[in-house]
């Protein structure tokens, strides 16, 4: 849980692999476990760049940046 702490607010690149409910998880580069909440978009096997949101014991919810 700590080295999930320590990741909140940090911008990562996430391989999202999995959509159940409107909820999309994945991985980023150093192997952190992801959640992303969003019922409208099917994003199995994209990468994209996430903020790190509030870390929960398996899993840190994170939220889509725009790219400019």
């Amino acid at each position: 849980m700590e080295f999930y702490k320590k990741q909140e607010g940090v911008i990562a690149k996430v391989l999202f692999e999995k959509v159940k409910d409107g909820l999309i998880t994945g991985y980023t580069e150093n192997y952190t476990r992801v959640i992303l909440r969003d019922d409208n978009v099917n994003l199995e096997n994209e990468i994209l760049k996430v903020e790190l949101g509030k870390a929960i014991p398996e899993f840190i919810e994170c939220k889509r940046v725009l790219e400019s």
